[in-house]
């Protein structure tokens, strides 16, 4: 069984990689720095503390691809799906070659929102360099455990965590409570990296630099809807047919679920049966440790992932290969079988996005006359329903205009692309009358070359030139 199973995985992988090609960029993917950077390497911001974040991997990802603009998002997707693969064998080596393990991190609809994304290297490779970090130390390799989490925090900032989850882990494995000197050795010399992180941080952070407002006010409402949310994304229920009203489908959902629950109900059998096993324990809290910086700041289904190696560690440590029973073995394929089906749902609406942001720069470029470099959008909120990054409102697949820089080989809005959003309107007449008085106030700036209108999957394109 265990060989078909890494059969049918190797299969997998070109059919996975095949379906993520066609998935195109919507949304934050085109803003993000893993974008085409067509700017000098040493001029690119991301390469130092910027906003919030410091992630010079993503910065060199989005110079690389402005070397071949037509490399974007395939470059992504293949990166993002090889570090999947990677974080799965790492959790296959460190659950003691746990198919079981290894096949619910792979597939689990806590990957969704970062396997289908495109600007979602860091949270992947955060992992994968963690999960390596981990290994290493329980391989007592400390330096090269010291090497893989600092690689891990300046792919993400999450990566930190694992300076503490692999000693914390460890010491899961004692039978004693007690905290021996060679746990608090390590710790001193995990601290001292992340000082010495910090300290880089502090001088390198441009006096300039603006925080993300977004990561910050958020009220307890927020943190506790983002702990619900960050706790049970691996439960396969298909959400997507449950979040996004054009498409849903309550049977599909309730189907999706009734097949999750033997299984769920299994993984609380367990549970109960190992409520005096300390490791367990350390599992489930080190499930959280991964994901606090998200917990403390804001989640997202991308930020889901950051969980998913300490939780597939867990369903390894309750179902050990060499005690699987068959029962529970048919539990667990019931459950895939509900993963599977989320995930394709998911992918299919997530491809249905990035269509819609292609048709709509294609529309925009067919009735542009020229290579107007000074463009202004005005888009029009009709209240679109939306779901995540699977079902995005047409205007935010358009991306603000990149989209349509993209699709023109960026010979078009090179200079100046400005969007302006305006709506809901109560009437179609009123609508109408906003759409005009918009378009009048940009044409008395005799600025702009080429106003573009995007009215859901609707385009109108006005082509004018400054006096």
């Amino acid at each position: 069984m265990a060989k078909s199973i890494k059969i049918l995985f190797l299969i997998s992988i070109p059919v996975f990689l095949w379906g993520l090609l066609l998935i195109l960029p919507t949304f934050d993917d085109w803003t993000y720095l893993t974008t085409p950077y067509f700017g000098d390497f040493f001029d690119n911001k991301g390469l130092l503390p910027y906003k919030s974040y410091w992630r010079p991997f993503d910065a060199t990802i989005g110079y690389i691809l402005g070397l071949n603009y037509k490399m974007f998002p395939a470059l992504n997707h293949i990166l993002i799906l090889l570090g999947h693969v990677g974080s799965t064998i790492l959790v296959y080596l460190l659950t003691k070659k746990n198919i079981l393990a290894a096949t619910f991190f792979y597939l689990s609809t806590a990957m969704l929102g970062t396997v289908l994304d495109i600007d979602s290297v860091n949270q992947v490779y955060s992992q994968f360099w963690g999960l390596m970090a981990l290994w290493f130390y329980q391989k007592e390799k400390k330096w090269l455990w010291i090497v893989c989490f600092l690689i891990a925090t300046f792919v993400k900032e999450n990566g930190i965590m694992f300076a503490f989850i692999p000693i914390f882990i460890q010491w899961g494995h004692e039978k004693k409570f007690a905290i021996t000197r060679q746990y608090i050795k390590d710790g001193m010399m995990a601290l001292g990296a992340i000082v010495c992180y910090g300290i880089a941080r502090i001088i390198l952070t441009p006096h300039d630099n603006v925080q993300n407002a977004e990561y910050m006010d958020n009220s307890i409402l927020d943190h506790v809807k983002d702990l619900i949310q960050y706790s049970t994304t691996w439960i396969p229920m298909d959400m997507a047919a449950v979040a996004y009203s054009p498409t849903r489908c309550l049977p599909l959902a309730i189907l999706t679920l009734l097949l999750a629950i033997p299984f769920l109900y299994a993984i609380c059998t367990k549970m109960i049966q190992n409520r005096k096993d300390k490791m367990m324990y350390v599992l489930i809290i080190s499930f959280f440790l991964a994901g606090a910086p998200h917990l403390l700041t804001l989640v997202s289904v991308m930020h889901s992932y950051a969980g998913l190696g300490m939780i597939s560690l867990l369903i390894g440590y309750l179902f050990p290969a060499e005690t699987l029973k068959k029962k529970e073995i048919i539990m667990f394929s019931a459950f895939i079988t509900a993963t599977l089906i989320s995930d394709i749902h998911h992918w299919h609406e997530a491809y249905k996005s990035g269509l819609i942001g292609k048709d709509l720069a294609v529309k925009v470029l067919e009735k542009t006359t020229g290579t107007p470099q000074i463009v202004r959008i005005i888009s029009i909120d009709n209240n679109e329903p939306k779901y995540s990054i699977f079902n995005v409102i047409p205007r935010d697949a358009f991306g603000w205009g990149k989209a349509a820089k993209y699709e023109s080989g960026y010979t078009v809005a090179n200079e100046e692309v400005t969007d302006t959003l305006i709506g809901p309107f109560e009437t179609p007449s009123a609508k109408e009358i906003g759409i005009k008085e918009m378009t009048q106030e940009i044409l008395s700036t005799n600025r702009y070359e080429a106003i573009w209108i995007i009215d859901s999957t609707d385009v109108k394109v006005i082509n004018v030139k400054p006096e």
